[in-house]
Parts: structure tokens; sequence; C-alpha cells
């Protein structure tokens, strides 16, 4: 049998792996509520969106409404995101919202977050 060529790429050993913590301790209970979702980073990529951390869909008394969630190892990090990154965030969330026919909203989760 002919062996097929991966499309995905090797993962990059991570020099801090606090920012790895912070997102599979918020992932547990992110992923709680409402259904998860998995969005493809290289289809964010390809169309020039930022890569999203978590994702959710919830549904609330006007309907459904897509969460995107950035997490950050440390507090201060949310306050050094760049606007550009933000920007790329919002955009990917508007692109995923469109998607699924519902609204957005992004959510920033930091270490200090319970």
């Amino acid at each position: 049998m002919a062996r097929v060529p991966s499309t995905a790429r090797p993962l990059r050993v991570l020099k801090n792996t606090s920012g790895l913590k912070a997102e599979l301790a918020h992932s547990t209970e992110f992923h709680k509520l409402g259904l998860p979702l998995l969005v493809s980073q290289a289809l964010l990529r390809s169309r020039g969106l930022g890569q999203i951390d978590l994702g959710r869909m919830v549904k609330d008394r006007d309907g459904w409404v897509v969460e995107v969630a950035e997490v950050k190892s440390k507090n201060k990090g949310i306050l050094m995101m760049g606007h550009h990154q933000k920007q790329r965030l919002r955009y990917s969330l508007k692109f995923i919202a469109a998607l699924m026919g519902c609204r957005g909203k992004l959510v920033l989760l930091s270490q200090l977050d319970n």
C-alpha cells in the first residue's frame, strides 16, 4: 500500500509550557458548557485570520452564539496583546459565526480566571 503524504506540519517545541498548561486547564472548564468547536488553523491562516485557542457554541435566550476564547498564561498577557492579534481574532470570530449563522463573542482568559 502506498504511503499517503501528510499535510500536517510537525509540532514546534514550546519554549514556555505555561501557555499550554493554562490552555489545557481552561479547555476542560470552557468546554463543559455548549458544543465544542474544532476549527482548522490551516483554514484560518489561509484566509489571513488568527488561529483560535478554544471555541464553542452556546445557546442563550436569543439563539446560538459562537464563543472564541484566547488563553494567556498570565493576566499581563491579555494586557500586552497587540492590536493586530486582537483584530485577527475578531476576524476569525466573524468568519466562524458567519459560517455557523449566528452571533459571536470573544472571550479572553488568563491564569487568574476561575
